[in-house]
């Protein structure tokens, strides 16, 4: 068999002979799927860009390549101006003030915006604009504290809580009380919180229209949907609750920067949601322009003119900071472990304070340090399942992400997760090292790293490798890695500088876009307190020089304050 690659019906179809190195490639296409009965690896059209590089790169007999264009290629419309201020406590960028003026003029929609461009702030806005109150947020569990703490950070009219088996039959009294007005919870839960009862007669397909909701939904005047991809198939029971939740609801604001994971159809659920189907005239008819890539630009009219709209980065360069840090919070999975070892800290604490002889208590500071670390790891390895959601939502939307670590342990269970990300560790050859940059700066069409693709007579292509995970003491300062914009800490060190340097391996000559920095920080662990004395040490920076580093004291005072002993 040759290694053929042939267009049929919308879709490629993939063949060659078994190859170990090929079966590893072909996996990371986009929508991809292997059809047994014909031993073919099958992908959708929208993915073709992608086909036809590996195509070409692994010497694939290729189709003719027609002129496609993407279902969201047609350039921008300019959004409107916002004329009425809103209720904030801090102020929108010129750019999000025009997606809220979007929202505004058309109700109901998609927003759409590139990753780290603040669909969170414009939602908030746009239900604040209106005060249609009470409001349902729905995301994934790892983004619920959040959206709590993003409620609370624009706006402090309105109380916002997060849906708990403590409240789950309460919560629509908390609101009648005036205690609540903002209501979060996951897609996971929203049959525990909101479905009286699930009835699909013996033999029928299930349908929207077996399940019961309870009477109380129909409190919630607007509705936001945060990664709303995750409910993009209609017949699944999470995108029909979230169908059922939205519908009569007077603003359903869906947020996603992937609103097409595989192919145009995956839009269905989201545009039923969002209440503006009719523009597309039956959902029959838009199943036919999805089907048909010369429709694509329809579609895309369609969408921009009535619900959707989307800014890249480069799009708003003018408005965004060159740098700006976000801190992302996660529970960790580990409480028990984590509060046995910061009991065992606390009583060491209180014997560390009876301590009279300094030489003793010199020694004791540092074994405190050491049982600090004991819960710096803790945590490290409780939030990780929080961490992967969000690495993961940031790779679906097609973006490339670098991610600081420290400990061994960490470095290990995330091999296990991403086995094909790359690693730039102590533990490497200083060849290991260097290949590990150039896959992830390598322009996939020529080779050439992003930071000299500047003679290239074609477009840069990112390489197929969106991960990286970086140990500081290695990579935390010298090399480059300004392919990607997104740069994370999961572990922290106890300097800004530290930080600082993490930051400026993307935030470099050679970025072109404003660099989004993140920070994963376990709720209620040693992590508040870190982050609390980097943000400290950074304003003291800033302020003067030469300052006297009391690293030691501020962490013994921050820990016993946080155990009580103050």
């Amino acid at each position: 068999m040759s290694n053929i690659i042939i267009e049929k019906e919308n879709r490629f179809l993939i063949q060659f002979d078994y190859s170990r190195r090929l079966s590893q490639a072909v996996v990371k296409l986009p929508g991809v799927e292997y059809n047994p009965k014909y031993r073919r690896w099958e992908c959708p059209i929208t993915s073709a860009a992608g086909v036809f590089a590996f195509g070409a790169k692994y010497g694939f007999i290729l189709p003719e390549k027609k002129s496609r264009r993407s279902v969201f290629s047609e350039p921008v419309t300019q959004l409107p101006d916002l004329k009425e201020e809103i209720d904030l406590k801090m102020q929108l960028f010129p750019y999000q003030r025009n997606g809220v003026a979007y929202a505004l003029e058309k109700g109901s929609c998609i927003i759409g915006d590139a990753p780290g461009l603040g669909k969170t702030a414009q939602a908030i806005a746009a239900v604040c604009a209106r005060d249609l109150f009470p409001c349902l947020v729905i995301c994934p569990a790892s983004l619920k504290y959040n959206w709590l703490m993003e409620w609370k950070l624009w706006t402090g009219r309105h109380d916002p809580a997060i849906l708990t088996d403590t409240i789950k039959n309460t919560w629509s009294v908390f609101h009648q009380m005036g205690m609540h007005d903002v209501f979060i919870t996951n897609y996971e839960s929203l049959k525990k919180y909101f479905v009286v009862q699930i009835n699909t007669p013996k033999g029928q397909r299930f349908k929207l229209e077996h399940i019961r909701f309870h009477p109380n939904i129909k409190l919630f005047k607007s509705v936001i949907i945060d990664e709303s991809h995750k409910a993009k198939d209609p017949s699944t029971m999470q995108s029909k609750l979230c169908y059922g939740l939205t519908r009569d609801r007077e603003l359903v604001l869906l947020l996603t920067g992937t609103p097409i994971v595989n192919r145009p159809i995956d839009l269905l659920s989201q545009i039923l949601m969002s209440g503006k189907m009719h523009h597309f005239g039956t959902i029959a008819n838009f199943r036919e322009m999805c089907a048909d890539d010369e429709r694509w630009p329809e579609i895309n009219t369609i969408l921009r003119n009535h619900c959707y709209y989307r800014r890249e980065k480069q799009e708003v360069l003018k408005d965004l900071p060159d740098k700006y840090r976000q801190k992302v919070y996660c529970d960790i999975d580990n409480r028990d472990e984590y509060n046995a070892a910061l009991a065992d800290l606390a009583g060491y604490l209180a014997d560390y304070r009876q301590a009279t002889d300094e030489k003793i208590m010199r020694s004791m500071r540092a074994e405190i340090i050491v049982r600090i670390g004991v819960l710096k790891n803790i945590s490290a390895r409780g939030k990780l399942n929080d961490v992967k959601e969000y690495i993961d939502n940031i790779v679906e939307q097609g973006e490339k992400i670098v991610v600081f670590i420290f400990l061994k342990e960490v470095a290990a269970k995330l091999r296990e997760r991403y086995p094909d990300a790359l690693f730039f560790t102590g533990g490497q050859s200083e060849d290991e090292r260097n290949r590990a940059i150039d896959d992830f700066q390598k322009c996939d069409e020529c080779g050439v790293r992003f930071e000299r693709h500047t003679d290239c007579d074609h477009e840069f292509v990112p390489s197929e490798h969106k991960i990286i995970f970086v140990n500081y003491k290695a990579g935390g300062v010298g090399i480059t890695l300004t392919a990607s914009s997104n740069v994370s800490f999961i572990e922290f060190p106890w300097h800004p500088a530290d930080v600082e340097q993490g930051e400026s391996r993307c935030h470099r000559i050679s970025q072109k876009n404003a660099v989004q920095s993140l920070f994963f920080i376990g709720r209620n662990t040693i992590d508040e307190q870190i982050m609390q004395i980097i943000e400290d040490k950074r304003e003291m920076a800033e302020a003067c020089t030469g300052a006297v580093d009391n690293t030691e004291e501020r962490i013994i005072h921050s820990i016993t304050e946080l155990l009580g002993h103050a």
